[in-house]
């Protein structure tokens, strides 16, 4: 199919999914045809699909004196084509948390937490990020439309924090967006 004609079906199928108030699927959301996205597998924006390593997370909420301040990351898990792929950090590192008031609390320990299992408990298991940044080298290499989910534990309210993502140590960090509790973003 031409590029024009992809195009124009692209535009045409929300107006007749709408017309037909049936689900529809749109023709880059298909699966198992290469002419659905472009023909070289470029991604949607039309540039080369690209690898990442790193997934940095920043607490963007207030540090306060609850026991669990911040974010609290309680698991990283990434999926390709719908199917797990991966989850946790092969070295998860914190920095800036705000150590003057929570110096002391083993929560803001990254070692600590499993970080590819939900543990879904307001105890242990999770990384609270106290106004801090949380490094996370990835266990595989994620790439252009790969998802990832960031469960946050939940038990003292969903706090927010920004994602981003990087190929390596080295690059810049492309940020991806601001969200709020447990969420789930598509690789740019």
């Amino acid at each position: 199919m031409s590029s024009a004609r992809l195009a124009l079906a692209a535009l045409a199928a929300p107006l007749l999914c709408a017309l037909a108030a049936a689900g529809c699927e749109l023709p880059q959301d298909k699966k198992g045809n290469p002419t659905d996205a472009s023909e070289d597998g470029a991604d949607t924006k039309g540039g080369a699909p690209r690898d990442f390593r790193l997934l940095r997370i920043v607490d963007l909420g207030g540090t306060t004196d609850e026991a669990a301040p911040g974010a609290d990351i309680d698991a990283i898990v990434v999926f390709r084509d719908e199917v797990f792929l991966a989850a946790g950090c092969t070295q998860a590192t914190l920095f800036g948390a705000d150590l003057d008031l929570h110096g002391g609390n083993p929560l803001l320990d990254p070692a600590g937490a499993t970080l590819t299992v939900r543990e879904q408990s307001t105890k242990g298991g999770f990384v609270s990020l106290g106004k801090g940044t949380l490094l996370c080298e990835l266990p595989v290499l994620v790439r252009t439309g790969d998802v990832i989910a960031v469960w946050e534990a939940e038990g003292d309210g969903r706090d927010r924090w920004r994602a981003g993502v990087a190929a390596s140590a080295d690059d810049s960090f492309e940020t991806i967006g601001d969200f709020e509790g447990t969420a789930s973003f598509v690789v740019p």
